[in-house]
């Protein structure tokens, strides 16, 4: 295909948007928090992480640049990721809405568990749409793909953040 050729597609416009925001986060949220826990000897650190998730959207941008991903399934990963940034920065009555209670459950689960939606949805279209298998053996391996992304993520996040505090993890 020649670059005269390529139209642009949803898939570019999600990464576009996606790294406007993550350059506009860095820019108003990421980096003065960084400073605030980290210190600004260790400013290098957070240029790497920048860099890093920057670098992971352009590979997985250029990989998938090909791929025919319908819009609706970028809606959906947009919303998960837009949810992600609601209860990190919306404020309601003077407390984050990632530790608002909502029906007895906090936020964060909500959003976990949209996500895990959004994650077996994908899975399913990329994995399993040309696939002939049976229905009961799908939907098992879809569960245990998205419990083991789940657990991976989770595993990360918890042991690669020092200021995460133990205590916390599994809390309602």
């Amino acid at each position: 295909m020649n670059k005269s050729d390529h139209r642009i597609s949803s898939l570019d416009i999600f990464s576009g948007i996606n790294v406007l925001i993550f350059l506009w986060m860095c820019h108003g949220v990421y980096f003065d928090r960084f400073v605030y826990y980290r210190g600004r000897e260790y400013l290098w650190e957070f240029f790497v992480y920048a860099l890093i998730v920057l670098a992971l959207i352009a590979g997985i941008w250029k990989t998938m640049r090909n791929c025919q991903v319908p819009a609706w399934i970028l809606v959906l990963v947009q919303a998960g990721i837009v949810l992600h940034f609601a209860g990190g920065l919306a404020v309601w009555h003077e407390t984050r809405l990632y530790d608002k209670i909502i029906f007895q459950v906090r936020y964060d689960k909500y959003v976990h568990f949209f996500n895990s939606f959004v994650c077996a949805v994908v899975l399913n279209f990329f994995c399993f749409r040309n696939r002939p298998i049976n229905r009961w053996l799908k939907s098992f391996e879809l569960v245990f793909l998205v419990l083991g992304i789940g657990a991976f993520c989770g595993n990360h996040r918890i042991s690669g953040d020092p200021y995460r505090s133990k205590k916390r993890c599994g809390r309602l």
